[in-house]
């Protein structure tokens, strides 16, 4: 069974050389057997957890959430696209929140809206917002962008070297293959010209 599958390949993440490893590549269906079996423990901790204890679920959250990163990581390499999308991602979603936070501060309590916007930190508030959304939309954008790369194939990587090695091989290959038919027409040459020769030693 999938589920099965997703929790005997997660489970794997929490080793030493797994949980923060963002070197390697990863197959399609691993990372999403993986991905399958986090999200509904994710859900699960929610449901039992944020309510009666938030810290607790939150806590466990953040546990069971970094080792997807790197995964999702290595899911990126193994596709052929780097795993820098996963930092921008990260990078505009704490702005987008940090700048939301920041607004929120700037609203004095039991202000009136229209009072709010004539006023001097109107603009700020204004200002903060509009830069919180502008991130979050770019957060979303690149989550989408990470989705589909995830979901290619693994892509067969060339290497020049290996190709230029190839390449002199083949040439070697086909220099001794004609070499072979040089020795091969030369010694057929030699055959025939000494077998001329003994046919006029021959007495008649």
């Amino acid at each position: 069974m999938i589920f099965f599958e997703g929790y005997d390949n997660y489970k794997k993440l929490f080793t030493r050389n797994n949980y923060f490893n963002i070197h390697g590549c990863i197959s399609r269906r691993y990372y999403w057997t993986c991905f399958l079996f986090y999200f509904v423990l994710q859900l699960v901790i929610s449901i039992l957890f944020l309510d009666v204890f938030s810290k607790l679920a939150f806590f466990l959250s953040v546990v069971f959430h970094l080792p997807m990163i790197a995964l999702t990581v290595r899911r990126l390499h193994d596709s052929g696209h780097s795993g820098i999308w996963v930092l921008w991602y990260y990078i505009l979603s704490i702005v987008s929140a940090i700048t939301f936070i920041l607004g929120i501060g700037f609203i004095p309590f039991n202000t009136d809206p229209y009072t709010l916007i004539m006023s001097a930190s109107g603009g700020v508030v204004s200002s903060l917002f509009t830069c919180s959304v502008v991130m979050f939309c770019a957060s979303f954008v690149i989550t989408v962008i990470v989705f589909i790369f995830s979901l290619q194939k693994t892509k067969e990587v060339h290497d020049e070297n290996d190709d230029k090695q190839q390449a002199i091989e083949n040439k070697r290959i086909i220099n001794g293959e004609l070499s072979w038919k040089n020795k091969d027409a030369e010694s057929i040459e030699d055959k025939s010209s000494s077998k001329t020769e003994d046919d006029e030693d021959k007495p008649l």
